[in-house]
């Protein structure tokens, strides 16, 4: 009982024992979502529930990766444990049940705390919201570890030259009114866009790996593709079927960064 109340500050140690981690951030779930379904949200100059400081809390239990015998990380999304507190306020309080707009606003929340954190885990702010931007949201002990590799590589000729690939590649599908889903070999006229094409099959195909570390390796071998792609290919060809196969190229390239993080906001 005394242990799960900690961490009451940034720096403070964690919980060493299982159970208080898990009471803790039960607690600390079920406080946001009740004072933020009462409208006590925090202000700029005011948190008299201590919001923030709950909000911190849970991150730093949930993002531990310096994990005491015994403990294992956290494999719930944030998302996961919003749920699974407002289904407890749903089940058990009658005359109470949290919206989802309340679970979005609480999200939103505690995600605009961590990356405001970035500092005190030696991380960007930028890769820790290209981490949040993955396809899928993953828990947030993991999105520290892509954030970490993420933070050296935008710091690297490599990394830069990828960010800003994927830059233009994110700009050029929003500009787009529609992407096509399948991509025909055929309607290539550059050996650049084969060269592209055939290097994203051969990921997609033979195994994208599972461990952050070896996915970004195996995305930054993409770059010498990627610049000789744009170098030579004029994405926007005035024949609608090449250009829409060759935004359709570049989203199956986006979808694929994706998987590991949205690199465009590096």
């Amino acid at each position: 009982i005394a242990a799960h109340y900690a961490p009451t500050g940034a720096d403070d140690d964690l919980p060493d024992n299982a159970i208080a981690r898990a009471i803790g951030i039960a607690e600390r779930a079920d406080k946001l979502l009740g004072y933020f379904h009462l409208g006590r949200i925090p202000t700029a100059s005011a948190d008299p529930f201590g919001l923030r400081r709950a909000a911190i809390g849970l991150i730093r239990l949930l993002s531990d990766k310096n994990i005491p015998s015994g403990i294992i990380p956290v494999d719930m999304t944030l998302t996961d444990v919003l749920n699974e507190s407002a289904k407890q306020w749903n089940q058990q309080r009658v005359t109470i049940a949290i919206s989802q707009e309340t679970r979005e606003h609480v999200h939103a929340f505690i995600i605009e705390r961590m990356i405001g954190m970035a500092g005190s885990f030696d991380v960007s702010k930028s890769s820790i919201d290209a981490a949040l931007n993955a396809y899928e949201e993953t828990p947030l002990y993991h999105i520290l570890k892509v954030a970490n590799l993420l933070t050296h590589f935008a710091n690297s000729s490599e990394g830069q030259a990828v960010a800003t690939a994927n830059k233009r590649i994110a700009n050029l599908l929003k500009k787009a009114e529609k992407t096509a889903n399948d991509i025909n070999p055929w309607l290539f006229q550059e050996n650049a866009e084969k060269n592209l094409f055939n290097a994203l099959i051969a990921l997609e195909n033979f195994g994208f790996p599972v461990l952050p570390g070896a996915q970004l390796e195996e995305l930054a071998k993409l770059r010498e593709p990627i610049d000789a792609f744009f170098d030579d290919v004029m994405v926007m060809a005035e024949d609608a079927d090449i250009r829409a196969n060759r935004l359709a190229l570049l989203a199956r390239l986006r979808a694929l960064f994706l998987r590991l993080a949205d690199v465009s906001r590096l």
